[in-house]
């Protein structure tokens, strides 16, 4: 049996050829390409698609790439374009050092289909100001691996999809980059993974946007939205729809230095272990939590508005979950506080189900929660709204419960009580459901 194989590491590559002549690669390549000559790229050369004009490269039916560093549309205002396309097509690194770059002065893209490899030690996504980078991962086994860090926006306009189910993995992840910078990420559909052993970065020192929907799951060490530098700084992520998760092993920050926002809707799961909003000053955090099954699952402390503001919003059956301390605006300044509405739920340690008093007094801070008043049509105390109509106190203690010794307030259209029980069992029974397996 014949094998044509590349080994890469970076992108673009030498042929080695396993009983098999180099006339029978898979290799396809056009237009300005440097090395021409694909028998000149070794693990010690760097590949350049798209120099002087537009170059185009297909990697398919098992054959495999290798070089040093790779640059994908490296001319300014020109376009480079790889593709690694089927089962056993592979861009293996082979250097420790080999970068890769879609979109370096020019317009690159990075296609991984129907069960393409890449690999490579760190992975830019416009490099250079000026710069546009688009990288898609699709289709289950399609994987890019960056042993280092992987920027979507470093210096120009950058795009990440990973989709149906492929897969994309790095150290530290960055969205928005450098000042200047735009950074964008989808993760869709079911089995679509985006994973970073360290922390994720949703607008670092510029724009970033994240959005994870249908079924699609990011893991990260740890997260921020809206990292650094109010001027310059905003962070945005979305996780919408049943089975779309984000799952941060440590600290989850939505606005540490500048504005960041969070919406977790229609069945969508966010799982850390501290949370901040609005971490310091100037600094703004914003999450909304809406939509029956939607749910923020924050195993430790939770601060809303440390030194900046920060705004919570659980509404239309939504639900957050504290296993430590909740603080609402920590300096007290008054520019902080939680809303809810339309069934929205906020389940805190300690059983409090005795009264509104008593569960008020688990969170530390100003304790402004407040409810809708539907009458005033305004936010208001929830101080001042009527037991059984405007909320209810429910201590939970199912030992198989991951709500299990929390009490859980519910906030706004409060059903009927049979309905009400029917609702937290089922809001229950769904964290168990989505554990991260080990």
């Amino acid at each position: 049996m014949r094998h044509a194989t590349i080994y890469c590491v970076g992108l673009v590559a030498v042929l080695v050829l396993w009983h098999a002549d180099r006339a029978h690669a898979t290799i396809d390549s056009t237009g300005s390409i440097l090395p021409s000559d694909l028998t000149w790229w070794t693990s010690y050369t760097d590949g350049y698609v798209g120099v002087t004009g537009y170059g185009d490269m297909t990697v398919s039916l098992g054959s495999h790439l290798m070089s040093q560093k790779c640059y994908v549309g490296f001319g300014s205002g020109v376009k480079g374009v790889v593709t690694v396309d089927g089962t056993g097509s592979a861009l293996t690194r082979w250097t420790s050092d080999g970068e890769l770059h879609v979109g370096y002065q020019g317009t690159g893209e990075l296609h991984i289909l129907a069960g393409g490899e890449v690999s490579n030690h760190e992975g830019k996504i416009a490099s250079i100001e000026g710069s546009k980078g688009e990288a898609t991962v699709s289709g289950s086994g399609s994987t890019w691996t960056n042993d280092g860090d992987l920027s979507v926006g470093f210096l120009g306009t950058g795009k990440l999809n990973i989709l149906a189910g492929g897969s994309v993995s790095n150290h530290y992840g960055y969205l928005g980059n450098e000042f200047g910078s735009t950074g964008e990420a989808t993760v869709s559909g079911n089995g679509s993974t985006w994973t970073n052993s360290n922390c994720l970065s949703v607008g670092y020192f510029s724009e970033g946007a994240l959005l994870i929907t249908a079924g699609g799951s990011v893991n990260s060490a740890c997260g921020s939205v809206g990292a650094y530098y109010p001027t310059y700084a905003k962070g945005a992520v979305a996780v919408s729809g049943n089975g779309s998760s984000w799952t941060n092993d440590g600290d989850l920050t939505i606005g540490n230095e500048s504005e960041g926002t969070l919406l977790v809707d229609d069945g969508g799961t966010v799982r850390s272990h501290t949370g901040r909003l609005g971490y310091y000053d100037e600094s703004s955090g914003e999450v909304t939590i809406s939509g029956n099954h939607s749910m923020w699952i924050n195993s430790g402390d939770l601060a809303v508005g440390k030194y900046g503001a920060g705004t919570l919003s659980i509404v239309d059956k939504g639900l957050l979950r504290v296993g430590g301390i909740l603080t609402i605006d920590d300096n007290e300044d008054g520019d902080s506080h939680v809303n809810m509405s339309e069934g929205g739920m906020l389940a805190l340690q300690g059983e409090a189900d005795q009264s509104l008093d008593a569960f008020l007094a688990l969170v530390q801070g100003t304790d402004d929660i407040r409810y809708w008043d539907a009458d005033a049509s305004d936010w208001a105390p929830i101080s001042a709204a009527t037991p059984g109509r405007d909320f209810t106190l429910t201590f939970v203690e199912d030992l198989n419960s991951d709500l299990h010794g929390h009490t859980v307030l519910t906030v706004g259209v409060v059903p009927e009580p049979g309905e009400a029980t029917l609702l937290l069992a089922i809001i229950l029974l769904i964290p168990l459901s989505r554990r991260r397996r080990r």
